[in-house]
């Protein structure tokens, strides 16, 4: 047996499996494109959804700022107009799916909070305030401070 008959015998079975790692290579490039225009195509629909969604997050925004101020200008002892608080609420409430869980516990910490301050009550009789209400007047100017401060990160919060 000479080498041109184990080069013709083999020549076949060689041939095959040349072309079949080149079929794995070229099917392995066309998956790798694939998947990378998958994923340009999830983060352009990604960038797109919040787009869309932008104006909606830009009414949350702005109502969550509304009621802060609203609670903020309000005087001690002054009822605010309660229609409003009701209606920027249900601004609030309403767009609380345009972001992710933690945006919306914040979010619904910040009523919380705001719906806290405007129920305290104080005195109102020219009496000294007992402990109970000193405490209760020191922890709502507290609540009052943390609603300030809040209103400067919030565009940073609803950003994410």
């Amino acid at each position: 047996m000479s080498a041109y008959d184990v080069v013709k015998d083999f020549a076949g079975p060689v041939a095959t499996i040349c072309a079949a790692v080149a079929a794995t290579s070229i099917t392995g490039l066309f998956a790798a494109k694939q998947w990378q225009t998958a994923y340009m195509q999830a983060q352009i629909t990604l960038d797109k959804l919040k787009i869309d969604t932008f104006g909606d997050r830009m009414a949350v925004l702005e109502a969550t700022r509304s009621l802060m101020r609203l609670v903020v200008s309000t005087r001690s002892g002054e009822v605010p107009d309660l229609h409003k608080m009701q209606e920027l609420r249900r601004t609030i409430d309403d767009g609380r799916f345009l972001f992710n869980s933690e945006i919306r516990l914040y979010l619904n910490n910040i009523v919380n909070t705001c719906y806290d301050v405007i129920n305290f009550t104080p005195n109102l009789t020219g009496q000294a305030l007992t402990e109970d209400q000193h405490k209760e007047l020191i922890k709502r100017t507290e609540a009052t401070k943390n609603i300030i401060q809040e209103m400067r990160r919030l565009p940073e919060i609803l950003e994410k």
